[in-house]
């Protein structure tokens, strides 16, 4: 049988990134983000949940990729 879970396409991606993580962090290097800064932007998403868990698990593994690439410090 198949899942009734539908996959994201890049289009949502990119407008997640557009609308919640670029209005939370806009202007900020991705060096300068905190976890206090990503919990703070997590819980002002309550109004979307689903979306709000989808954009920190975006942003988890794009600030993982800086940390790979150099971009910003481990841990």
């Amino acid at each position: 049988g198949g899942t009734n879970r539908r996959r994201r396409g890049g289009g949502d991606c990119a407008r997640l990134i557009r609308l919640q993580l670029g209005r939370a962090f806009e202007g900020r290097p991705i060096s300068d983000i905190k976890a206090t800064d990503v919990a703070r932007a997590h819980a002002s998403w309550n109004d979307t949940p689903r979306a709000a868990n989808h954009a920190l698990s975006v942003l988890s593994k794009l600030l993982s990729w800086a940390e790979q690439q150099g971009y910003r410090p481990h841990g």
